[in-house]
């Protein structure tokens, strides 16, 4: 594995640009050794490995683009938002975490919940 490339994981704050998806498969390619997840559910699971990992932005770009294959993955959509908590995107974290329990989970209640009386405090 290329110290450069674990090292621009490791610094990855972007979740946007092109660059950062193509670094973050890049990455998966490398470490598999030309593997790619290939349904939503994969992408969930590198998503969430990286969420693990404390990862944020790579965990970001993965739960994204699970969510691009499966919009109805609320599992997805409730590892997302706490993703967004962790960089400081509040609004982002409370529409993935609204979509999670409108589609189905009904774990996100709790944290919506908290996030919302967090929100009206302010």
């Amino acid at each position: 594995m290329s110290d450069d490339l674990y090292e621009e994981i490791l610094q990855l704050r972007d979740y946007d640009s092109e660059e950062s998806v193509r670094l973050v498969k890049n990455w998966l390619l490398q470490q598999s050794r030309g593997l790619v997840p290939v349904t939503s559910v994969g992408w969930f699971r590198a998503g969430t490995g990286f969420y693990n990992k404390s990862l944020y932005a790579p965990a970001i770009i993965c739960l994204q683009t699970a969510l691009e294959m499966d919009p109805r993955n609320y599992n997805a959509q409730q590892v997302l938002g706490r993703a967004y908590l962790r960089v400081n995107k509040k609004s982002e974290a409370l529409e993935a975490l609204k979509r999670s329990v409108e589609i189905h989970s009904s774990s996100d209640w709790q944290l919506l919940i908290e996030e919302l009386g967090e929100e009206g405090e302010q």
